[in-house]
């Protein structure tokens, strides 16, 4: 094997670190070990050995500042509101009937908004019967929409959120360009301190999933920017993994199917 392994003690990866680096190893029908970050994971394949970095691309939106943050650290006390509303209401939500909440985030005074919020959940319940009703509230200066569904969900979730961001740019090749230049130029730093001769790749999650495989190719070829990745990878959802660049044209041709 080409590359020379660290004795340093390995770290843990986090789940879906660890989803991306399988999804990785099986499009080159490699093997894999966790690293002692940097890099995040050693692959094998071939008869070599390559640093991985692993990141997820999420959208970004702008602050007070005019700056730019994640767009997760706003949705996430929304998406946590959704989540306790679920456990703390499912006993009194009826079989047969599901509750459909849409909010915008950021969320004001979300403390006392949750049990505002459950009662006029469990009112709007008493009063509907089983009908299908949408109804638009403002609470505490949240606009939600509650729509009552006369029907079941598989997964057997009885309350479920869809959250929208009004920070949120429109601009989908541009979201992608931002982000993309965010997580190579931190990645690029965190991986200037890696004693390691062999290739090292940046393998990325999607989870900005308005941009595909061919929008971020196109927001790469409008940067410009200095790394040291030799391969830089999309990894979706269903373990896809697609080639975003490329510095050579060596043996490696990670798959486009779709592993299980």
């Amino acid at each position: 094997m080409t590359g020379k392994m660290s004795n340093t003690a390995t770290s843990k990866l986090r789940g879906d670190e660890e989803f991306v680096i399988q999804a990785v190893a099986a499009s080159v029908s490699g093997e894999w070990k966790p690293a002692e970050n940097p890099p995040d994971a050693y692959l094998y394949a071939r008869g070599t050995t390559i640093a991985v970095e692993i990141s997820r691309l999420t959208q970004y939106v702008t602050d007070e500042n005019g700056g730019y943050k994640p767009r997760l650290s706003e949705d996430a006390t929304a998406i946590r509101l959704c989540e306790e509303l679920n456990r703390e209401l499912s006993k009194k939500i009826p079989k047969g009937r599901t509750v459909h909440l849409t909010l915008s985030a950021p969320i004001a005074s979300a403390r006392r908004l949750k049990p505002q919020l459950g009662q006029v959940i469990i009112e709007l319940i008493e009063t509907t019967g089983v009908a299908d009703v949408t109804v638009e509230k403002e609470i505490l200066g949240n606009q939600i929409t509650i729509h009552l569904i006369p029907a079941d969900r598989l997964s057997g979730k009885q309350l479920v959120g869809l959250v929208t961001n009004q920070k949120s740019h429109v601009d989908i090749l541009a979201n992608a360009k931002h982000i993309l230049a965010d997580r190579i130029a931190v990645k690029t730093e965190k991986c200037r301190s890696l004693d390691f001769n062999g290739p090292v790749w940046l393998a990325l999650y999607n989870d900005y999933r308005l941009a595909d495989a061919n929008t971020y190719m196109q927001a790469l070829d409008q940067l410009s920017l200095k790394h040291k990745f030799e391969r830089i990878l999309l990894v979706e959802g269903n373990r896809t993994v697609r080639t975003l660049y490329e510095k050579h044209n060596i043996r490696f041709q990670a798959t486009q199917k779709q592993h299980t």
